[in-house]
């Protein structure tokens, strides 16, 4: 009954969502579980699991359940706050958070996600999410084993459909694998993991470099990028020893300078150009970065070398 192979498991994986009821914002499929009294006692269990595919962009919050979430985005895009932080989350991407914090999710309108989570809990599980925490250093990670994770899942759905002792013993044993894999994810994921990043943060740098003429704003860029906004502030800081904010501004003054040294552009119209709309804030930034005005410098500068 539970030893199907990797084909057969992602061929049901796949064909989830073609055999559900939909509903006017998901097509889910979700399995409540009631625990024995002999599992609250002595085991890990689960409380709810289940799949989802989002239909149209909706919100789902929750706070103060006494559950431990452990998510995986099979396909697509969306959002995920937690503790007021937002992320954003893609395929492949694993969530595992402490409910009693407050959290929401949001699939993206363009690219909708599926899910498959379980909700859980037991002795000693907020321990094991404390380590794991620690050791991640992030509620989301992504993982070679992203596809064993899923298989765990698909498990578990089979067995909280069949509530008797033994399924009980059975998901407590998957669940316990579960977390135990995430806990020993080896140190080449993470390493993985931030070349993935490194190579995100110098998209979101090549992003810059071609648009800095356009309003670029931090909410924006993360959401463009599916990136927490501080994590992204964070890394791009540690990569190229300059703030975002810095950085667009270093783009737009040295573009200033080549309009008023080798154009006749009027200030105002330089200003534009280089994305900042309101001249007396250019002008301001322009004299904070250069310690001279625009019109100053230019006269310095013209018939130059």
């Amino acid at each position: 009954m539970f030893k199907k192979n990797d084909s057969a498991l992602l061929k049901e994986e796949n064909s989830f969502f073609q055999k559900y009821n939909q509903s006017e914002v998901t097509d889910s499929h979700r399995v409540l579980c009631t625990p024995s009294t002999f599992a609250k006692d002595n085991l890990w269990y689960v409380q709810e699991v289940g799949t989802l595919k989002s239909l149209k962009p909706h919100t789902s919050q929750r706070e103060n359940l006494n559950s431990y979430l452990f998510m995986i985005v099979l396909s697509g895009k969306g959002t995920f706050t937690y503790n007021g932080e937002i992320s954003y989350l893609k395929t492949n991407d694993i969530v595992f958070v402490d409910c009693k914090k407050k959290y929401s999710h949001r699939s993206s309108s363009t690219d909708p996600w599926e899910l498959i989570w379980v909700h859980f809990n037991g002795h000693h599980v907020e321990n094991y999410y404390k380590l794991i925490s620690k050791k991640v250093n992030s509620i989301i990670f992504n993982s070679s084993l992203s596809f064993d994770f899923k298989n765990i899942l698909l498990q578990l759905i089979e067995l909280a459909s069949n509530e008797n002792t033994i399924s009980e013993l059975l998901s407590s044993n998957f669940l316990n694998t579960l977390v135990t894999q995430a806990l020993t994810i080896e140190k080449l994921d993470i390493k993985n993991n931030r070349i993935i990043s490194s190579e995100k943060i110098n998209q979101i740098k090549q992003y810059i470099d071609k648009n800095f003429q356009q309003k670029l704003a931090l909410d924006n860029l993360a959401k463009e990028f599916y990136i927490s906004k501080y994590y992204m502030t964070r890394e791009f800081k540690k990569n190229y020893g300059i703030t975002i904010h810095n950085y667009i501004v270093n783009k737009r003054i040295t573009l200033a300078k080549e309009l008023l040294r080798f154009t006749d552009k009027s200030i105002g119209e330089i200003s534009q150009l280089c994305g900042i709309i309101d001249n007396s804030y250019f002008n301001k930034v322009f004299q904070k970065n250069e310690s001279i005005s625009p019109s100053e410098y230019r006269k310095k500068w013209i018939g130059t070398m």
